[in-house]
């Protein structure tokens, strides 16, 4: 009888640190054991307010959020809390339509993708 492996795939919500964070300390190894060595065939981390914690996000690339492959299991999403320029001076705004926007992309990617599993980092704004 031949059974077929089940492929299970994950997507973390996590707030913790930004990938330039994770970088300079070192620390990439968090974000690439969180497959539990090929249990989930593929991983996404998602930090859905990188601007927040990351002043210069906005100076490196133009829309709502940064997808970096981080090798061919792991990709790592960063999302903005201020993606449009035209309500810099609408902050409240500015956050919930960034956030709106990158809620219908995750939910694009989770039925692509067929993500099997959310992991989230804590029990308030990522929780939710």
């Amino acid at each position: 009888m031949n059974r077929s492996k089940k492929k299970f795939k994950l997507l973390c919500i996590d707030t913790s640190y930004n990938l330039d964070e994770i970088v300079k300390r070192k620390s990439l190894h968090v974000i690439t054991y969180r497959d539990l060595q090929g249990f989930f065939e593929k991983v996404w981390t998602l930090h859905p307010v990188v601007s927040l914690t990351n002043p210069n996000f906005l100076d490196d690339y133009k829309g709502n959020f940064k997808i970096t492959k981080i090798n061919e299991r792991h990709t790592f999403i960063e999302g903005s809390a201020s993606a449009f320029r035209i309500f810099k001076y609408f902050p409240p705004l500015n956050f919930f339509l960034s956030q709106i926007l990158l809620f219908f992309y995750i939910l694009k990617l989770i039925r692509q993708e067929n993500i099997s599993a959310i992991k989230s980092g804590g029990a308030l704004y990522t929780g939710l």
